[in-house]
């Protein structure tokens, strides 16, 4: 399925890619490996991190039969022009920069893509360090992934943090339950419920969440609080100052 790409990397991470895209095979290596070791040290791992497998698709067709058949993720096809990437368990897909401008929406920039590297990694460490992933609250592993890569800071053309301005502006954030059950949601919101917990609670508790949740119920079990209290605790905190996202 890989006989045609070629092969740069070390034994943490490897990255595969066609003859004339290997600029952005060294770019996506050097971005992993910084993101690598950044996880590694957020996460206090005492082991070495499992091999790293990034692939780059030249275009979207290839994208998608990569994510398909390779990673064994059930995709729309062709895939939506925003998705740009995909990890399963220890392996990413990437759409390869060049192929930006004809198979996707964004433009290419390498500070979004090295947060985007850093997004997808985030992915891997948490499916390699939780339990169960999938009784796991998604806005916790999307949070967890826009607010470690910086991309809620820096990415504001994802459109994650305007969103959140207005609803800080006009009063109405919406409940936890309302941004996981919709999936724009979650990306705009998560973040900051995530950024929340590090902000009051600090990063070991942060770090016991991906590692102990099993359950939907363990994130509040950990926190020490229920729903109800947290939801509204997080409500008044970002609701005290847009300068708590990082504007003004």
């Amino acid at each position: 399925m890989l006989a045609n790409y070629l092969q740069f990397g070390d034994d943490h991470v490897e990255v595969r890619y066609i003859k004339s895209h290997r600029r952005f095979a060294k770019l996506t290596f050097n971005a992993l490996k910084k993101a690598l070791q950044e996880l590694s040290e957020y996460f206090r791992l005492t082991e070495p991190f499992p091999h790293v497998r990034a692939i780059l698709a030249p275009d979207r067709a290839e994208f998608d039969r990569l994510v398909i058949n390779l990673l064994r993720v059930n995709i729309e096809t062709p895939s939506h022009p925003g998705r740009i990437a995909q990890p399963q368990k220890t392996d990413i897909v990437f759409l390869s920069p060049p192929a930006y401008k004809q198979h996707s929406k964004w433009e290419y920039n390498l500070g979004m893509f090295r947060r985007l590297a850093f997004h997808e990694l985030t992915h891997v460490f948490e499916e390699y360090l939780r339990p169960d992933l999938e009784n796991v609250p998604w806005w916790c592993g999307e949070g967890l992934a826009v607010y470690l890569s910086g991309q809620w800071k820096h990415d504001d053309d994802l459109g994650w943090r305007e969103p959140v301005l207005e609803s800080i502006k006009k009063r109405t954030v919406p409940d936890l339950a309302e941004i996981g059950a919709d999936r724009s949601l979650v990306y705009d919101f998560a973040w900051t419920v995530v950024k929340f917990i590090a902000d009051t609670r600090g990063q070991e508790i942060l770090s016991r969440i991906v590692r102990e949740c099993a359950e939907p119920g363990d994130v509040f079990r950990i926190l020490g609080e229920g729903v109800d209290a947290f939801e509204r605790n997080w409500k008044n905190w970002l609701l005290g100052g847009s300068n708590r996202i990082g504007s003004g």
